[in-house]
Formats: structure tokens, sequence, C-alpha cells
């Protein structure tokens, strides 16, 4: 098998390739599975996909688990779009939940200006985070 490092600077060619798919975000990489969902958020030139394990976003949020437990369209599509969450917002509540832990309230992370918890608060209640 090769080395992580290896395969992080696959992914990462790949996505060079494709520029609109970020690198997967998750707390780190597993060997065992490859990420199965798609999560584009933002819209027109503020549009992104990312790559994410289902199973441990559906713990971040009861919306992407219901969402992905019930027979609808992004179940079948392994796809997720998000279009009024910015990139950027979407990186910050994908990180604090990694810093906070599964399922914890993200809010208790660290948010350093006052505009992206202003921005943050109505998304999370909104996307049950």
């Amino acid at each position: 098998n090769n080395s992580n490092s290896n395969n992080n600077n696959s992914n990462n060619n790949n996505n060079e390739a494709t520029s609109d798919v970020a690198p997967i975000m998750t707390p780190h990489s597993l060997k065992s599975s490859e990420p199965d969902l798609n999560v584009i958020v933002g819209r027109d030139d503020n549009r992104r996909t990312y790559q994410h394990y289902s199973t441990i976003l559906a713990t971040y949020s009861e919306y992407i688990d219901t969402m992905l437990a019930t027979p609808m369209r992004e179940r079948e599509s392994r796809t997720i779009t998000f279009p009024d969450i910015d990139p950027i917002m979407w990186e910050t509540i994908v990180n604090m939940h990694t810093l906070c832990g599964y399922r914890s309230s993200p809010i208790s992370a660290p948010v350093t200006h006052v505009d992206t918890l202003v921005e943050l608060v109505p998304l999370l209640d909104k996307y049950q985070f």
C-alpha cells in the first residue's frame, strides 16, 4: 500500500485537474474507505465541491442524516447542494465540528470574526448542525 502522503498527493493532483473540487474535508483520511458524498456549496463563480465521508458528515447534521437515510434524490446521487452556504462558511462549519467533536455544538469553537458568527448561526440552525 502507498503511504498516506502519497494518497494525499494523488488527491491533490486530481484536484488540480478539476479546479472546482476541493480536498477531502474530514478530521483525517481513512485508509479503509473512500469519501462517498459530494457536497456542493455556493453559487455561480463562488461554487465549490467538497468530498466527504457520508457517515461522518451525517453525525454533524440531523438534516444531512435524514437526507441520506430517506429515499431522496441526494441519497441516490450521493450529492448534496447548499447554494446558500458559501465555501468559506462550509469550511468553517466542518472545521468547527472537527475541533468540537461529533454532535457537539460547533458554536463553542472559537470564531475570530463577529461577522462570521452572525452569518454562521442561521445556517447552523437551518441545517441542524
